[in-house]
């Protein structure tokens, strides 16, 4: 700002002359020379015989001799309302409060000619009578603005006589933490803020405020490893700083280091027990990290605090459902959303979770209003048909996943849906059509594959089955379903030693369908391995123990000599029939020949219960009677026996043998 313009304009007048003193004739010199003296004389008589004025005096005159530089003396500066004089000894304080004008400069030049003032290693040429702020200077020094970025102190005001320096006083522009956190504040770019934060780091070591705010701006630009050790700082120096441990908490949570996170969350529960939001947190932090059921805990603590929050209220209906508790995710979906009516995302997560539940009237409405609200979702028209198949409503089932195809004809997952719905309505060639678009949309799609595949074997397309679960396993070769329906396509061609080494092949990959023990089994007793047969027999037998299997086995136990086995295969048969005398005769028959007669007898008795005119069992009752030697039982058997069969050979023989031994036992006895 410039407040003396016409001094300026005398200068100008006065330096022309100055400019062109070569040019002055030697007698003009003179006469200049002699008015100087004049004056100065006349300035002696006026001041007086000070021996400074007369220095000062002499210092006028030799200055006008031409070639002589002026002396300094001091430069007169007003600084925030107060004077100041200041000599080439002196240093001159800037801070960005101040503000100050240079309103003089003293010198020896007659009337200052010549004389200029400047901070050009600042930026300001022209420094005389110019209003200065110190807030600009500072910026000027902190943006490298000043000439060679000369260090404090080193800074300097110049005066200077046709551009000569004469003197230089030092200035001193200081720069304080508060300057660059100013700085930072305004900084347009990210990088410039980290910049200024990190010198005001470093002129203040102890201040935490600084480290938070370098923290965050190290997380605006990416780089959360900066961060993290700025807060590690302030940590270090303060352990309770919960805004630290919060933010620290959040970078974690940020890169997935969940376990750190919950560290840090516990700690903040420590100091404020009270905390939601930390609860919450950390109930996310356990989510990542699967652990559901801690998380769950974490979510109700924090609801216990604040349970108007929606948002966490909606992630721990989210652990509900990770840990199959559909109905009470559902639940918590529908407090969700009557916190926030309308909400699409609470609402689309509330029909999922009622589709799990198999509350499908809720599911149906629900889907049907965000449909009315976004007509043009595909993935709304295919879920709500799957609630309409889950009613049994298969019409508008298939008119459901119709309206999703339209929206969206490349969704593998509804043509295999639509395809399982035909099938549900006999459709077997839609089906099949739909099953094979999902099939070219999705070439590795098992369950495409094995509907394909199923579909060609209820057709008993064998060889065509065989054709396409053989490209089928090569893609998905731990495919337990693939497998099994490969080898069963390969039995049914008799190629049974190709089908047990895939039935084999599915059970080491985990299947666990009973019914490949079976089909392994009928396999190897085409191929005549009986004993492997009946371990697969006994396997399929251990989950449904049918009564042709347990028969199977009986009669193996028994032509193996294996009657403890035989004896376990009769009583769980019984269990499924007890009322077939025939099992009862066979457990009695195994008992036998364990050599437990007792027990022979009383499950042939209990055969003749069922059936009383059994030849077979009153023979084999005579002969168990027999063993135990009592005669008059076992000739009331062989008797019933030959009168349910007179051609019997061995009821007519041991009648009368049983008779002779009676009449011999009541001999010994009398």
């Amino acid at each position: 700002m410039d407040y003396y313009k016409a001094e300026e304009k005398r200068e100008e007048k006065i330096k022309k002359p100055l400019r062109e003193r070569k040019r002055v004739p030697p007698v003009r010199t003179v006469l200049i020379l002699v008015l100087i003296l004049i004056a100065g004389g006349a300035l002696v008589l006026f001041m007086g015989s000070d021996r400074l004025s007369t220095l000062r005096i002499k210092d006028v005159i030799i200055s006008s001799v031409p070639g002589q530089k002026p002396t300094f003396y001091h430069l007169e500066i007003e600084k925030n309302g107060k004077e100041y004089f200041l000599k080439t000894k002196d240093v001159f304080d800037i801070t960005y409060r101040d503000e100050f004008v240079i309103k003089d400069v003293s010198t020896s030049s007659l009337f200052g000619m010549g004389v200029s003032v400047d901070m050009e290693e600042l930026g300001i040429p022209k420094a005389m009578k110019v209003l200065l702020k110190g807030v600009d200077l500072v910026d000027r020094v902190m943006q490298g603005e000043g000439r060679g970025r000369e260090p404090a102190g080193e800074y300097r005001i110049r005066v200077t006589y046709h551009g000569e320096i004469i003197a230089a006083i030092p200035v001193k522009v200081v720069v304080t933490p508060q300057d660059w956190l100013r700085v930072a504040k305004e900084a347009r770019s990210g990088k410039s803020q980290i910049e200024s934060l990190k010198q005001a780091g470093e002129l203040t070591k102890s201040d935490p405020q600084v480290n938070k705010m370098l923290a965050k701006a190290y997380i605006q630009e990416g780089m959360h490893e900066k961060a993290v050790g700025e807060y590690q700082k302030v940590l270090k120096r303060k352990p309770d700083d919960v805004t630290a441990l919060a933010e620290l908490a959040k970078i974690y949570l940020d890169q997935k280091k969940y376990n750190d996170a919950v560290a840090q969350y516990k700690k903040i529960l420590k100091m404020k027990p009270g905390d939601a939001a930390a609860y919450a947190n950390m109930a996310y932090a356990y989510s990542g990290l699967g652990n559901w059921e801690t998380a769950k805990a974490a979510y109700l603590e924090s609801l216990k605090r604040a349970p108007d929050n929606v948002t966490v209220r909606y992630h721990l209906a989210e652990a509900y459902e990770k840990t199959g508790q559909s109905a009470q995710a559902a639940e918590q979906f529908r407090i969700a959303l009557k916190g926030k009516p309308g909400d699409r995302a609470i609402m689309t997560a509330l029909a999922a979770s009622s589709l799990k539940a198999r509350k499908y009237d809720e599911a149906i409405r629900i889907y049907n209003e965000l449909i009315r609200k976004n007509m043009k979702d595909a993935s709304l028209y295919a879920n709500l048909g799957l609630a309409y198949g889950g009613k049994g409503k298969i019409n508008e089932e298939i008119s459901s996943y119709k309206k999703a195809l339209a929206l969206n004809p490349r969704d593998a997952t509804v043509h295999f849906n639509m395809a399982m719905a035909y099938e549900k309505k006999g459709m077997a060639k839609d089906a099949a059509k739909e099953y094979e678009k999902a099939l070219k949309l999705k070439p590795d799609d098992a369950d495409a594959l094995a509907k394909i595949g199923e579909s060609y074997i209820r057709e008993k397309k064998y060889s065509q089955a065989i054709k396409l679960y053989e490209k089928a396993v090569k893609k998905s070769p731990k495919n337990t379903g693939l497998l099994a329906n490969y080898a069963y396509a390969l039995g049914e061609m008799k190629k049974y030693r190709e089908a047990a080494v895939y039935y084999e092949k599915a059970l080491r990959q985990g299947a666990r369908d009973p019914q490949i023990h079976y089909n392994l089994a009928y396999t190897y007793d085409k191929l005549g391995e009986k004993r492997k047969a009946i371990a697969e027999y006994e396997k399929y037998a251990a989950t449904r123990p049918t009564m042709d299997i347990l028969s199977k086995l009986a009669d193996h136990y028994m032509k193996t000599n294996n009657y403890s086995g035989a004896v376990k295969s009769y009583e769980r048969m019984i269990k499924i029939q007890p009322r077939k005398a025939s099992l009862y005769a066979g457990l009695g028959y195994a008992h036998g020949l364990k050599g437990n007669t007792d027990k022979e007898i009383d499950y042939y008795r209990k055969a003749l219960r069922y059936d009383m005119e059994n030849e077979d069992v009153h023979l084999k009752l005579g002969a168990a009677y027999e063993k135990k030697q009592m005669w008059n039982e076992a000739l009331a058997e062989y008797s019933k026996a030959y009168q349910l069969n007179p051609d019997s050979s061995r009821a007519a023989r041991k009648i009368p043998q049983l008779k002779i031994k009676i009449i011999r036992q009541k001999h010994k006895e009398t």
